[in-house]
């Protein structure tokens, strides 16, 4: 009788052994994006800026314009936006480069310009490098109702002269008490 245990042990073990090989793997966690690349220098230009609001009734901006790396042999992957708040820069994703030796198009939807406890955003910059910015805008995003107010101004402007980091990135469905 015992054999028979055994076996019939041995039988369950094989059978959850191929379930478990045969199961499908684990969805891959949700990472922060990869460290940039940035490029040594760049020109570019923020030629248009239009209002909006999204689906809340929020200000929203959308700027065009246009980047370009320098001719430099350095690998670099890519641009970003960074959205600056009373002393503190946060960086977008990182937009690739169509082209390293022609000027590359962008146009991007500009979102959170105001918030409840946190300081308003008070400039953007097209940037190539956490320090090095090819196009700012100043803005002013006045008060509840009306439109935000963007001017172009200096890359050494003292609201981009800041640290910078980059945005969080948050795994889908966050379990937290606050989330809204």
């Amino acid at each position: 009788m015992a054999g028979y245990h055994r076996a019939w042990l041995a039988v369950l073990a094989a059978i959850g052994l191929v379930l478990a090989l045969a199961a499908p793997a684990p969805a891959a966690a949700t990472l922060p994006p990869p460290a940039w690349s940035p490029a040594p220098c760049a020109t570019g230009a923020i030629t248009e800026v239009r209002h909006d609001v999204d689906g809340l009734g929020k200000p929203t901006l959308w700027i065009s314009g246009w980047i370009q790396p320098c001719a430099a042999k350095e690998f670099t992957d890519g641009f970003t936006v960074i959205r600056y708040y009373g002393g503190r820069g946060i960086r977008s994703r990182v937009v690739p480069y169509q082209s390293t030796t022609a000027p590359t198009s962008f146009t991007f939807l500009i979102d959170g310009l105001r918030f409840v406890l946190y300081p308003n955003m008070t400039a953007l910059c097209v940037a190539y490098d956490y320090e090095g910015r090819a196009a700012c805008l100043g803005v002013d995003v006045g008060g509840p109702g009306q439109q935000p107010v963007a001017a172009p101004i200096s890359t050494d402007d003292p609201r981009v002269l800041v640290g910078a980091s980059r945005e969080a990135v948050y795994p889908p469905n966050p379990t937290c008490g606050t989330c809204l």
